[in-house]
């Protein structure tokens, strides 16, 4: 053991020490990034032709297609594209008939710059043919994403610099990159929003920086414009504003000293609020159009349930919670003492984003957030969490007592082959996208082969009650409430009928599950075949 100890310290004290001490952070950046392009181009999702634009990605990326090539904002040409249906979730307003898109146009708008090289440069000089669908585009979401991500790397390690050494910052940018879920939204999912969104919080916090110690017109007007595209990305992320009142800057504010610091500064605020609607303005005008109000809420009934967030679930549920499927970020909540007592400024910033980040995701009616691996809305976040995982990295290598220091990188490196390895499963189908149990787990836990009877303890969520807020898992309800339902059930064939009816349609992974398996080619058609089959399973 001894032996163990002596070598891990050794290793430790070689990259972690004074060796390289000015470059550790910047080698282990560049490594990481490499490693991260590697990977795509190991997997080359974009050859799928069912990968990268997906599922929310449809509805991010539609406003392209519809400005620069149909020129055609009521989205009426949704229907020309193949496979539409398991595409496109559009509904048109009652009243104007016009479709109005789920998702913002933000990320239309982080998109654009990386389309319109591909459809007015690349697919012109090369000569491919094909619409906005093929693989040239989805190439170009692959470079974007890997781009924020570099920018957001780099943007962290600055941050990170101001407050800890090179060993602490070297360490902490493993443990985000491979230690955490984000790894598969930018190898496997890179034009979902979180990286993009991980990135540009990040350069807010820089920014904010930048406007405290030189609050001019430019420097509140970059902010504004900053914080209107990560908002209009995903309208959640306006509680990250909370950044611009509470990042250290150069000169120390407690809360009341920063909120005069800026209403002393009322031209830039002013300005700040300009740059914010100037970002907005797109979408206020495209809701206008579409519904004849500035606002429209496109989820329907889908919402918050404030007064009943599911915190327990969403950070510890075997289904999706956070700190099951990223542990290591366990260490974001174990540095909040070490930043009190050193860093008070960011210990107020990572504490008040970590709280309000849990309960905002919590409260979402779907706390899961459909298909994906882990809590994937935790993501955003990460740059600000980063600062307590930071502290205690710091805390952990700087440690007199080697064993110690060991048995924490040890610690630190396992979690980190399982996430990577967790995530390799989850390609396999090994790791469910949506109903992981505790028993699922089990079973699952450092398997290799996707067997047959690793379904058997999988249990799909209950969407249909969940959008009004109420979440009784089959495995956690009652036993009264297991038999009224199976009693509804057994006598009620037209209840079961319209219950399964409205899970598929409330299920999209579970609607491409069904078209996937039905010979039948119409939705509808392919919706009753799947009842019937499941409805004649269970009287037997």
């Amino acid at each position: 053991m001894k032996k163990l100890v002596d070598g891990i310290d050794r290793i430790s004290e070689y990259f972690f020490g004074k060796a390289g001490k000015n470059l550790l952070s910047l080698v282990t950046l560049w490594l990481v990034f490499i490693s991260i392009t590697g990977i795509n181009l190991k997997t080359r999702e974009w050859e799928n032709p069912i990968r990268i634009i997906q599922d929310d990605v449809h509805l991010y990326y539609i406003y392209l297609p519809a400005v620069f090539v149909h020129h055609d904002l009521t989205f009426g040409f949704f229907q020309e594209e193949p496979d539409y249906q398991r595409k496109f979730w559009l509904s048109a307003h009652p009243e104007t008939g016009v479709r109005i898109p789920k998702m913002s146009m933000g990320m239309a708008m982080v998109y654009a710059p990386f389309f319109l090289f591909t459809h007015y440069i690349v697919m012109p000089l090369t000569g491919a043919a094909g619409g906005v669908y093929t693989i040239p585009y989805k190439v170009a979401l692959v470079i974007a994403s890997l781009l924020y991500l570099l920018l957001g790397l780099w943007l962290l390690r600055k941050l990170l610099l101001s407050y800890f050494d090179e060993a602490a910052v070297a360490l902490t940018l493993v443990v985000v990159a491979f230690g955490t879920n984000m790894l598969w939204y930018v190898t496997h999912e890179p034009a979902m929003s979180h990286i993009f969104s991980f990135a540009l919080i990040l350069l807010m916090a820089v920014q904010t920086q930048r406007w405290l110690a030189k609050p001019g017109l430019k420097q509140s007007l970059l902010l504004g414009l900053l914080f209107g595209l990560i908002v209009l990305i995903r309208p959640t992320n306006i509680i990250f504003g909370m950044i611009i009142l509470f990042m250290p800057g150069k000169a120390v504010y407690r809360f009341r000293e920063r909120a005069q610091f800026i209403l002393s500064n009322y031209r830039g605020l002013i300005i700040m609020i300009a740059g914010f609607l100037i970002v907005w303005a797109p979408q206020l005008v495209f809701w206008k159009f579409a519904s004849g109000s500035w606002f429209y809420y496109t989820y329907g009934e889908e919402g918050f349930f404030f007064g009943n967030p599911q915190v327990f679930s969403s950070l510890f549920s075997w289904r999706k919670g956070w700190l099951v499927y990223t542990p290591l970020m366990l260490l974001a909540f174990t540095g909040l003492p070490l930043l009190y007592r050193k860093q008070r400024g960011l210990f107020n910033l990572t504490a008040i984003m970590l709280v309000l980040l849990v309960w905002v995701n919590a409260s979402w009616w779907c706390w899961w957030f459909g298909g994906s691996f882990g809590n994937r809305a935790y993501i955003d976040g990460y740059g600000i969490f980063a600062f307590g995982v930071a502290a205690v990295a710091q805390a952990m290598l700087t440690q007199r007592f080697r064993l110690l220091r060991a048995a924490f990188l040890l610690i630190t490196g396992f979690f980190v082959f399982l996430s990577v390895f967790q995530q390799w499963q989850y390609r396999q189908g090994i790791i469910h996208y949506d109903a992981m149990t505790r028993a699922a787990y089990s079973d699952a836990f450092f398997e290799t082969t996707l067997r047959p009877d690793l379904q058997g303890s999988l249990v799909d969520p209950d969407y249909a009650p969940g959008v009004k807020g109420v979440y009784y898992p089959l495995h956690e309800i009652s036993k009264a409430e297991r038999q009224k339902r199976n009693y509804r059930i057994l006598i009620n064939r037209p209840y079961l009928e319209e219950y399964l009816k409205n899970s598929a349609g409330n299920d999209p992974a579970l609607m491409r599950r069904i078209l996937a398996a039905s010979p039948q080619t119409d939705t509808a058609a392919a919706i009753e075949k799947w009842v019937d089959d499941k409805i004649t399973r269970m009287w037997k």
